[in-house]
């Protein structure tokens, strides 16, 4: 594996398991209002609870009820302290599965099938694990958007953008973020959210720090090898007119 295929997995790795924390807060976050609430009392069905946001189920729970009794105090603890929950989570005490629609492969279910990671009646795998564990299908929308943001980074390095500069310079982010919003265009035209296919400058400001966080992945990564990842600059680079392929992108969606 080059060292470009190298990070771009590492990027692709990041994006995912931070996924994989926020759907994690947002369960414990979900618990801990219930248990606030006091409507519930029973521990397990405060956790089957909370896999529902409102009316609509988010999350599937597995209980493993010996090492919930054999650990009480971590499994007490675990419905007010974050890290308690995620003790509870790694030893094994609960497991979380979060199942989306996928296309796998004949080899790819028999294995997730054995693990109850793939419901073979609704094309469902869990996605709420380790990046290295899952299909194909899950893995390649991750790859191509930290592939879209490695070519940034490597065009902005090339011209002499700073890492520091990609970090906190204002305009510098703008650019990102068209680039970024411009990649992901030219993958996701048939997206069904109308909203979102317009220049990144009309997305709310919740969707560009979605398309950023890719980027900021991407840095994060670099930064904790920078003698590997940095990218030297090279005399008479550009910066690519970004604007100009956003344009060019939306005019071709407006003409299909």
């Amino acid at each position: 594996m080059s060292q470009r295929e190298e990070l771009i997995v590492l990027i692709a790795s990041k994006v995912h398991a931070d996924y994989c924390e926020d759907e994690y807060r947002d369960f414990f976050n979900r618990l801990e209002n219930i248990k606030k609430e006091g409507n519930i009392n029973n521990p397990g069905d405060m956790l089957r609870q909370a896999c529902f946001d409102g009316d609509v189920k988010r999350n599937d729970i597995f209980l493993d009820n010996a090492w919930l009794q054999f650990n009480q105090t971590l499994a007490n603890a675990m419905f007010s302290d974050y890290e308690a929950f995620r003790m509870v989570i790694e030893q094994g005490g609960i497991e979380l599965k979060d199942f989306a629609f996928r296309e796998l492969t004949e080899e790819e279910m028999v294995e997730m099938r054995q693990s109850g990671d793939y419901l073979i009646e609704s094309q469902e795998e869990n996605i709420l694990r380790p990046f290295s564990k899952l299909s194909l299908d899950s893995k390649k929308e991750n790859l191509a958007a930290a592939l879209g943001a490695f070519n940034v980074y490597e065009q902005l390095s090339k011209a002499g953008v700073s890492i520091d500069d990609m970090e906190h310079d204002p305009k510098i982010r703008n650019l990102i973020g068209v680039a970024i919003h411009t990649d992901w265009l030219k993958r996701n035209m048939d997206h069904e959210d109308d909203n979102i296919k317009v220049p990144f400058s009309d997305l709310t400001e919740q969707a560009k720090e979605q398309d950023l966080t890719v980027f900021g992945a991407l840095l994060y990564v670099v930064k904790k090898d920078l003698d590997r990842y940095q990218i030297k600059p090279e005399p008479n680079h550009q910066i690519p007119d970004y604007i100009a392929q956003e344009k060019e992108v939306l005019s071709n969606k407006k003409s299909m």
